[in-house]
């Protein structure tokens, strides 16, 4: 008795053969069927949903209080074939409110044309069915700018004022929502990592419906300075020239304000008051004072950059004698 694989094998040649016999004809079949196939898959009624524009025509002068949707969705029945001509098609549904007057407005989908939606697809519904809004009088009211900020600058820097150029405008939107504006912000300025100072395009937070009456250009310009701090340095000596004087109280308290990076570097063996009397000068007893630039004086010593730094002695003045 033959074996299965021999059985394989002239099943498989015997198979081959048939397939080699009549190819043409066997061929156009093959090619009627997968078309009878196809052409029924097409026909089959199908439901489904497809996208539709919304092209609004507005009463001249009259403005929604809302923000009016672009889109619908449209239910629809019809062969695959038509569902899929219309899913392509850009469909639109024509809200012409031309002749709507101020107050409230009811808009119904379903009731309105339809352009460019096959003839052989039935409507089932639209999605939302309406909209109900409000029309108000649209008018130009001027609004001053303010900023707001969000980041932090660079370390050892901060943002110590923001001006918005120009600092008013003029805006335009319904009357209900315009007219209580006095002031409108910018959209949030980023000021993360600056060490100095920025001028930045900005736009503004406004209410929906609301826009600039005229296209302006707005810019933010940001004021960043190295931060600013405190440093307090108790028991500061005195010290007098010669030792020919002696003072009351020879210590005093030294307090700077600036920046603060600067303020870090300070070491209070560098903070020095000294006692600045000339010469020529023949008394015996001195008030000397923190603040004048010249004769009889105390003077703060200590390193970095005076000019940034507000200065501070307590007391302000200390009386001195000769020994």
């Amino acid at each position: 008795m033959p074996d299965k694989r021999t059985e394989e094998r002239v099943f498989l040649r015997q198979w081959t053969a048939g397939l080699s016999r009549q190819p043409l004809l066997k061929l156009v079949s093959f090619l009627i069927a997968v078309g009878g196939w196809l052409y029924v898959q097409g026909e089959q009624v199908v439901d489904e949903r497809i996208q539709a524009e919304v092209a609004w025509t507005p009463p001249v002068h009259l403005l929604p209080t809302e923000t009016l949707p672009r889109y619908v969705s449209v239910a629809v029945q019809g062969s695959v074939s038509t569902v899929r001509k219309a899913q392509r098609a850009r469909v639109i549904v024509k809200a012409d409110l031309s002749q709507a007057t101020a107050g409230e407005t009811l808009v119904e989908f379903a009731a309105l044309p339809m352009e460019g939606l096959p003839g052989k697809l039935a409507i089932q519904g639209v999605s939302p069915s309406s909209i109900q809004f409000t029309l108000d009088e649209g008018t130009t009211r001027k609004v001053a700018l303010s900023s707001i900020t969000v980041g932090t600058p660079g370390e050892g820097y901060e943002v110590v004022g923001v001006e918005i150029d120009p600092p008013v405008v003029e805006v335009y939107g319904p009357r209900s929502l315009v007219e209580p504006l006095v002031e409108v912000q910018t959209m949030p300025i980023d000021v993360s990592g600056m060490a100095g100072d920025s001028n930045l395009s900005v736009k503004l937070d406004l209410p929906r419906q609301v826009r600039l009456a005229e296209n302006v250009a707005l810019e933010a310009r940001v004021d960043v300075e190295p931060a600013m701090g405190i440093r307090s340095f108790p028991d500061v000596s005195v010290v007098f020239p010669k030792g020919e004087w002696r003072g009351a109280p020879d210590q005093v308290m030294v307090r700077l304000r600036g920046p603060a990076s600067v303020l870090r570097e300070i070491l209070p063996s560098q903070v020095l008051v000294v006692a600045q009397i000339p010469e020529s000068v023949t008394e015996s007893e001195l008030v000397l004072a923190f603040g004048p630039s010249q004769g009889p004086r105390l003077e703060l010593v200590y390193p970095g950059v005076h000019e940034r730094v507000d200065e501070t002695l307590i007391p302000q003045s200390i009386q001195v004698r000769r020994r």
